[in-house]
């Protein structure tokens, strides 16, 4: 409650001491600022005065717009013990803004908790229909992702493709290096029983949560938010290729590893635009094209030893101009969304093994056949670029907490290398002390 000082000159105490901090700096700021205060008080700038006429409530909107309750579902520590120090940072931020994970993803980028509508695009694209799809992946026998995988680390895809599925699992299917990968696809019941005719990605996140009984946690976790594509052709993909890419993925200067321990409670993450210029194309859904449409696949794949019939064969398949190429192929190999790549590393046998609950929900702005009933449930999305530019340049600038230390230790290196020389002392060895 604002009140009035005696010999205050009818300011409150904030503005009085205000006004004395800016006196000690300039008299010229001082007037301005008692200006400014004045100004407020007689209503001409809607101020705290209330001289305008205006509510409380009505100030209260005028200060802080509208936005989407944080409706946190996931607890701030995780049941194991207290939070790291980089986690803390992570949280703090804001999820999205990092390749780390954390408990819950507030922002823009958040599917579970950002309403489906309130997404943007860069130009005005007409009347869409927003839609949410969840997909929960589990094996065709109903189970989770174990980590006991009897040829090794297993590598989970997440992205918002415009078909009904929305992660796939690749994994060795055998000990041969020639054979073909093995895959599993999770899709998504919603879009399966209403498939739009074509669609535009907006939003996608992903919870995992280790379930595992407490005395077998273990092993270890990586995540990568990719921003670039990959190929990884369900038929033409090899063992060999696939454990490359695995490598790749490990050794990424951004990819977050973690312990099963950490995924007692869930965590989540969220992809972020990566091409701009496919934001405003809406994409055939579900619409496999042949290879001979497709310059990249024929150039990856047309001239290389593709991977044997099957296991129990030496004869290699031949690459076929007419394949039709699935839909999430197609989306990992140009993604608009970043893809999020999970690689689960082997870990126990049986009962030891982990085993992952990994839900993903995706929005997209889709268009139906006219007359049915998701047709016309259209709204014509708000545009505004300035706004995504804003919301993706801050998720660039970011990058991941590893980035952030690295480049801090590399700004204050000087510092850093004359505090262990006064630390470890004249005659001392670094480690021994």
């Amino acid at each position: 409650m604002s009140f009035y000082l005696p010999g205050g000159g009818g300011f409150t105490k904030k503005q009085q001491h205000a006004i004395q901090v800016a006196s000690s700096h300039s008299k010229a700021s001082a007037q301005k600022l008692r200006a400014a205060f004045t100004a407020q008080r007689s209503g001409a700038r809607r101020g705290g005065g209330n001289g305008g006429g205006n509510s409380r409530p009505q100030r209260s909107r005028a200060r802080a717009p509208a936005q989407m309750p944080s409706r946190i579902s996931h607890s701030q520590v995780p049941r194991g013990g207290a939070p790291t120090r980089s986690q803390r940072q992570a949280w703090a931020i804001n999820p999205a803004t990092s390749d780390m994970m954390a408990p819950q993803g507030h922002g823009y980028y958040d599917a579970f908790t950002t309403f489906a509508g309130s997404a943007m695009t860069h130009l005005s694209i007409g009347p869409a229909t927003p839609i949410v799809s969840k997909t929960t992946c589990l094996m065709s026998n109903g189970e989770s992702i174990k980590t006991d995988y009897q040829f090794g680390a297993q590598m989970l895809v997440i992205g918002p493709s415009s078909s009904k599925t929305q992660a796939m699992l690749y994994r060795c299917s055998s000990g041969r290096d020639d054979d073909a990968v093995d895959s599993v696809a999770f899709d998504s019941s919603q879009l399966q029983s209403d498939s739009p005719s074509e669609s535009i990605p907006t939003r996608c996140s992903v919870r995992i949560r280790n379930y595992t009984n407490a005395y077998s946690l273990g092993g270890v976790v990586r995540v990568l938010r990719a921003t670039t594509g990959m190929f990884l052709d369900r038929d033409y993909t090899s063992n060999a290729d696939f454990m490359n890419l695995l490598e790749g993925v490990r050794d990424h200067r951004r990819t977050c590893s973690y312990t099963g321990k950490e995924f007692v409670s869930a965590l989540q993450t969220n992809c972020i635009v990566a091409d701009q210029s496919r934001s405003l194309l809406f994409a055939d859904n579900g619409v496999s094209p042949s290879a001979a449409v497709l310059p990249w696949f024929v150039n990856e794949y047309a001239n290389k030893a593709l991977p044997y019939a099957d296991h129990n064969s030496n004869t290699r398949l031949t690459f076929d101009i007419e394949k039709p190429v699935d839909s999430f192929t197609c989306f990992v190999a140009n993604p608009t969304f970043s893809p999020i790549v999970i690689i689960f590393e082997p870990f126990g046998a049986g009962a030891t093994a982990n085993t992952y609950e990994c839900i993903v929900q995706s929005q997209f702005l889709a268009h139906y056949r006219q007359g049915t009933m998701l047709a016309n449930l259209a709204i014509t999305p708000s545009s505004n670029h300035a706004a995504l530019e804003k919301h993706r340049n801050k998720e660039e600038a970011k990058g991941s907490m590893l980035s952030s230390v690295g480049k801090f230790l590399y700004n204050h290196r000087s510092e850093i290398a004359q505090g262990i020389s006064t630390f470890a002392g004249p005659g001392r060895i670094l480690g021994k002390f």
